[in-house]
C-alpha cells in the first residue's frame, strides 16, 4: 500500500493503527546522518528475512523524510511493483 498526502494528515498514524488491527509487525528503519544505500539494503534484507524466512506478517513503514539517497525511491518503486529488489543478495547469501 502506498499512501500519499500532505504532512500531518494522519497517514502514518492510520498506517500504524491498520497494521496493528491486522496483526502485522511494523518494520521501520532508523535513518542516521551516515545512513546510505548499503545500510538501506541491509535493512531490506532484515525486512525480507522477517517476512519471508521467519514468516512474520510485516508492514514496512517508510516516509519521505527517510529518503536520504535518491536511489531509495527506485528501490521502493521496485518493491511496490514487483515485490523484489534486484541483486539484494549475493550468491553466497542465497545459499544460506
Amino acid at each position: 500500500m502506498l499512501l500519499v498526502g500532505l504532512g500531518g494528515s494522519g497517514k502514518q498514524s492510520l498506517s500504524r493503527l491498520a497494521s496493528y488491527i491486522c496483526g502485522l509487525n511494523p518494520f521501520n528503519i532508523e535513518v542516521t546522518k551516515h545512513y546510505g544505500l548499503s545500510e538501506f539494503r541491509e535493512d531490506l534484507k532484515r525486512l525480507y528475512s522477517l517476512a519471508g524466512i521467519d514468516n512474520k506478517p510485516t508492514c514496512f513503514l517508510f516516509n519521505d523524510t527517510q529518503v536520504t539517497v535518491e536511489r531509495f525511491l527506485e528501490i521502493i518503486n521496485n518493491i511496490l511493483s514487483t515485490g523484489e529488489v534486484a541483486n539484494l543478495y549475493k550468491t553466497d547469501e542465497m545459499e544460506d
